[in-house]
């Protein structure tokens, strides 16, 4: 099966599943529609300040997706060391560590030598 028939399909899916859920919860909870958010009931022009719906919706998903890309290299950073995901390339880290290791080889070898 294509990825891309996957993809719609699973799309459909929870597009009717978020539709349904929604009106189940509406119906349970007894949302208002017509409600007055605080924004509008306590609309003072500096805290409280009626929004369209379509810029809350983007303020809240770029505060969620912004963090990707910080949570996920901290992470990455956390299981693997931060040299490698903070700008090195895997050429420049095998290099840095091939002259650290020339560097105190001669140190080793010495402590090495102490013990044999």
């Amino acid at each position: 099966m294509n990825t891309l028939v996957i993809v719609l399909i699973a799309a459909v899916v929870l597009f009717g599943a978020y539709m349904v859920y929604g009106r189940w919860l509406a119906k349970k909870w007894g949302i208002d529609p017509k409600a007055e958010t605080p924004a509008v009931k306590y609309n003072d022009g500096k805290d409280f300040v009626p929004t369209n719906g379509w810029t809350v919706f983007s303020h809240q998903f770029s505060s969620i997706a912004g963090a990707g890309p910080v949570t996920g290299a901290i992470q990455a950073a956390a299981l693997d060391g931060y040299q490698f995901y903070s700008g090195f390339s895997s050429v420049v880290y095998s290099s840095e560590q091939l002259q650290t290791l020339v560097h105190f080889m001669p140190q080793l070898r010495m402590k090495v030598s102490q013990w044999v």
